[in-house]
């Protein structure tokens, strides 16, 4: 296998590709969210293939390289399969209920997950110090399992393809990185209107695509026609009381998503509507 520097070089093109891959799929306004969660993770796993054949084709050179790729490189693209996979979980088990639910929903997988943070510290410690006195026993394959790892029940035990602090790192890297999400998802529900929780009796019906009505709102933001100053709140309103002709699912996070991504192929649409709506006004 090529040093260090090109492994890195590899992987850095690997990643790249996946992340745009990604980036697509959750930018698809025809898929219910879990689907999307359940595509990306499916192509994460096809990636991972892909990483895989590549370390059976190109024997590491050394043990230093060896143990920088399942300790630097592999742990980055497991974790985005784990991470896509539990959002999968969590969206499908949430419960379609009031927003107070929701919360105790969210919180419960907090506490989780914060507490898997406080039993594996010692080893998340040495992985932010950067220290590297376990990294024989820990990132070359065919070690035995010890230690922390006793208690790691979703070890992978893919002789060519993983060793147990690779795939720990992993879990750890995707726990991190769901806390911050749910963190997020908790704080976006704290600021809906006590008197809005919930409370989706109507639905006005739109022709406008989820990316549209974001672009729509945006402009109307931005010109101060819509002077409401919290955008969660602003997001989530429309959210909760629009659907699209297309069948889109829409949410406050779908809206938040493409408020502040409007794409080129967006704006020129909206802009043909707006052309449209000044030539009816002129017949007005």
């Amino acid at each position: 296998m090529p040093s260090s520097i090109d492994m890195q070089e590899h992987a850095d093109q690997l990643f790249g590709q996946m992340l745009k891959q990604i980036g697509q799929i959750i930018s698809d306004e025809r898929k219910e969210q879990y689907l999307k969660y359940l595509s990306c993770a499916e192509a994460v796993q096809k990636v991972l293939m892909e990483l895989r054949s590549w370390v059976n084709e190109n024997p590491f050179l050394s043990e230093s390289d060896e143990i920088y790729f399942f300790k630097k490189i592999k742990p980055l693209f497991y974790s985005e399969l784990l991470y896509y996979h539990k959002l999968y979980k969590i969206e499908i088990e949430s419960p379609k209920a009031d927003v107070e639910e929701q919360l105790k929903y969210l919180k419960k997988k907090v506490r989780r997950l914060n507490a898997f943070l406080y039993q594996l510290r010692e080893f998340h410690f040495y992985l932010k110090g950067e220290e590297s006195f376990l990294d024989q026993s820990c990132f070359r394959r065919g070690q035995p399992i010890t230690g922390a790892f006793l208690n790691f029940k979703n070890f992978n035990p893919d002789p060519i393809f993983s060793t147990p602090g690779c795939d720990l790192t992993a879990r750890l890297l995707a726990t991190e990185k769901l806390v911050e999400w749910l963190g997020e998802s908790i704080s976006d529900l704290k600021r809906l209107p006590a008197q809005d929780l919930g409370d989706e009796t109507f639905r006005i019906n739109s022709s406008l695509s989820v990316a549209q009505l974001a672009c729509v709102l945006r402009l109307f933001h931005e010109e101060k026609i819509l002077t409401h100053s919290n955008q969660t709140e602003l997001l989530q309103f429309f959210a909760s009381h629009f659907s699209t002709s297309r069948q889109e699912a829409i949410s406050g996070t779908s809206l938040r998503a493409k408020y502040y991504n409007i794409e080129r192929s967006t704006s020129d649409s909206v802009k043909d509507l707006l052309f449209q709506m000044i030539g009816r006004l002129k017949k007005l």
